[in-house]
């Protein structure tokens, strides 16, 4: 069987532009050809055996890749080429803790409201995300909990 590439993606909050970025890794999946194979990649665990056969290993590849250090996290230019990720990432905790302040502070100092159409809201959320990331106590807040 041939082996092929597969892309992991990683969606995560970029300090320095200032928005949401899809990073991926590729990494070579190689379809087993017995069940020894199979059994030898999941540390000869026979349960995991059982669950994990050539889609579940695709699958089972991919997300290993993701937290494997050695495979750089990219992005994709408009054609759609990877290219390397040069920017500051945030946990996705915290990514979820600047998105409910972005809301909270549109609210209260940019007149967000459910009544707002969507074009309204989303320039109120990037005044208030933009006011937040300028002050630098709160860029290192966030890069010091990453």
């Amino acid at each position: 069987m041939e082996p092929i590439v597969l892309e992991p993606t990683q969606s995560v909050f970029d300090l320095d532009s200032k928005s949401d970025v899809t990073l991926y890794k590729q990494v070579t999946f190689t379809p087993v050809d017995n069940t020894k194979e199979a059994l030898e990649r999941v540390g000869n665990d026979s349960a995991a055996f059982l669950k994990i056969i050539n889609d579940g290993l695709r699958s089972y590849t991919a997300e290993k890749a993701k937290s494997d250090d050695s495979i750089a996290w990219q992005a994709k230019d408009e054609e759609g080429n990877l290219v390397p990720f040069s920017g500051t990432t945030i946990s996705e905790e915290k990514s979820k803790q600047l998105a409910a302040n972005v809301l909270n502070m549109a609210k209260m100092v940019f007149g967000y409201t459910k009544e707002l159409s969507r074009d309204e809201k989303r320039v109120a959320k990037d005044k208030a995300q933009d006011m937040l990331l300028s002050n630098p106590a709160i860029i290192d807040s966030l890069k010091s909990a990453s």
